[in-house]
């Protein structure tokens, strides 16, 4: 994986979150009220900042309809069709009463869901334009929301209670509810020695199903990934806990499937600045990680870039030094091996602390990652 170019000249704020739809538009949020949408060849389409200037926490595109946008401002969803000027909104949904952390729409397009500061999930029927539901299950902050991706009506939350929880988000209450900090620790009970990864506390800032729905993953503030396995809608059982991370893990994502490629490939991404590759279908006792050094993408004449990808001309800023070396995983951070700990396979070192991650496939057939950080440029990387 290497760092194929920057996307300048759109926010002149950090960015917060980024989100693409099938047809290669993709949609980045920053503070300040920001949102550009781009081209699938990095140009400008269109900008606009909110007159509040809340934070663009989230925003997500419709699974059916990928002109549709929703975007979360301060504690307000916005919805946009991208084909018409961003002067103006389709439809406006004010139903949180604080700032939402995420957006997540179900795979039949037809709820979505909205977390936020006050611990709350609200279900907003898309179709009804109504709130279908309000979910009460955390104690603190929600700061993240998955539906799973086969079983209609089932979702996953994660927040600042260190609690991960489950619905059937007909019903008021979860189907299970998973405390990380007594997991963590009767795990560390057992094993009698002291883990470096107790320091803070794991607050949970992302939370995925996989491709099947088989496993949801956690990104947690201690610096783990954390994997449990769904054995049915009211049981789910930790599997393992990866170590790779020296800081809070704020986003989890799995790779799209490419031939010849591992079905189970799990990105991380974290306040220290790593972008982790997992293989999830290696055993953890074959340690097989990669010496791979980032290249500079090529340059055009004009001052643009262009992608390794002949398909795709981006027209950015040069990349000097923005990534670093790729190393392999027996990194510094990282507990060695042994039978019951898996290395990444990929360990990158990105130049800013990372906010979201977006995994997308190119038209090209290559899979693309957006990053969004603290700078006000969207990196890409090509892998």
């Amino acid at each position: 994986m290497e760092l194929n170019t920057l996307w300048t000249q759109g926010h002149t704020q950090s960015i917060l979150c980024v989100d693409a739809n099938k047809d290669g538009h993709v949609a980045s949020g920053g503070d300040c009220g920001e949102i550009c949408l781009w081209s699938p060849d990095g140009k400008i389409v269109s900008k606009r900042t909110f007159q509040s200037e809340s934070c663009v926490n989230s925003m997500c595109f419709s699974p059916a309809q990928p002109s549709l946008l929703y975007i979360s401002v301060g504690e307000v969803v916005q919805l946009f069709d991208i084909r018409c000027p961003m002067d103006s909104s389709m439809a406006r949904f004010a139903y949180n009463k604080d700032d939402i952390n995420q957006l997540a729409i179900d795979p039949k397009d037809t709820f979505l869901a909205a977390c936020d500061d006050d611990g709350v999930v609200k279900i907003i029927d898309v179709q009804n334009r109504k709130v279908f539901k309000t979910l009460k299950g955390h104690d603190n902050i929600c700061s993240s929301v998955a539906f799973h991706p086969q079983v209609p009506r089932e979702m996953a939350t994660g927040g600042f209670d260190c609690l991960v929880n489950t619905w059937d988000i007909s019903k008021g209450r979860p189907l299970v509810s998973l405390n990380m900090q007594e997991m963590i620790s009767a795990e560390e009970s057992a094993d009698e020695a002291a883990s470096p990864y107790t320091i803070n506390p794991p607050f949970i800032h992302s939370v995925k199903f996989s491709r099947d729905g088989g496993l949801l993953v956690c990104g947690l503030e201690n610096g783990q990934v954390q994997l449990l396995d769904r054995k049915g809608r009211r049981n789910l059982q930790p599997r393992q806990a990866l170590v790779g991370h020296s800081l809070g893990v704020t986003q989890v994502c799995f790779l799209p499937e490419a031939p010849g490629q591992s079905k189970d490939l799990l990105l991380s991404a974290g306040n220290d600045c790593k972008l982790l590759v997992w293989d999830l279908n290696v055993n953890p006792e074959q340690k097989h990680s990669q010496d791979i050094t980032a290249e500079k993408p090529s340059e055009s004449t004009g001052g643009g870039q262009t992608s390794n990808n002949p398909d795709v001309i981006l027209e950015a800023e040069t990349v000097d030094s923005r990534t670093d070396k790729l190393s392999d995983s027996s990194h510094d951070d990282c507990t060695p091996d042994s039978p019951s700990k898996r290395s990444p396979i990929i360990s990158l070192e990105h130049k800013e602390k990372i906010n979201w991650v977006r995994p997308v496939q190119s038209s090209g057939g290559k899979s693309m990652v957006f990053v969004a950080d603290v700078s006000k440029n969207l990196s890409v990387y090509q892998w």
